[in-house]
């Protein structure tokens, strides 16, 4: 795993250290970590006020499950791993299959690749936790789905 994250972190060593790609990847990275990026997306994508309220409860309960699941795994491989943080990328692919499924638009799929690479970008997360807290928040994000529904099918 080092071999793979030495090598994307090779890949994005030339574009270090530009203040304006550094900035713009460190606002949406913590504003996706508030979860702020999908309560703004959820509200922008519902059609109607019912729609609205649902995603922003959806919004908060894929935030608030997520991080608590990123914490469980995070304290289970602590003693094997030496940066085992997956929060960001679980989260953020947590949020965006719950809150994008059965859309017409693409933009939370979209906001969770651009999360995964800011996160690598700012060498805030290793490339292989990336791809574990991806595949775990889209997983989590279809029971999630199923559990609730998502703001086009849920009930009222």
């Amino acid at each position: 795993m080092d071999r793979f994250d030495n090598l994307v972190d090779s890949f994005w060593e030339p574009m270090r250290g530009r203040p304006t790609a550094e900035a713009g990847a460190a606002l949406l990275c913590d504003l996706s970590n508030l979860g702020l990026v999908w309560l703004l997306l959820a509200r922008l994508s519902a059609n109607d006020p019912g729609e609205r309220w649902k995603g922003r409860r959806l919004t908060t309960s894929a935030v608030a499950i997520s991080d608590l699941a990123s914490r469980a795994v995070e304290r289970a491989t602590r003693s094997r791993l030496s940066r085992p943080m997956i929060g960001p990328s679980l989260t953020a692919s947590c949020a965006a299959v719950l809150l994008g499924r059965e859309r017409s638009n693409r933009s939370f799929a979209t906001t969770a690749i651009l999360v995964a690479a800011a996160q690598t970008y700012l060498g805030r997360q290793r490339a292989s936790n990336v791809i574990v807290g991806s595949a775990m928040g889209g997983v989590l994000g279809l029971i999630l789905a199923r559990v609730f529904g998502t703001p086009n099918t849920a009930q009222e």
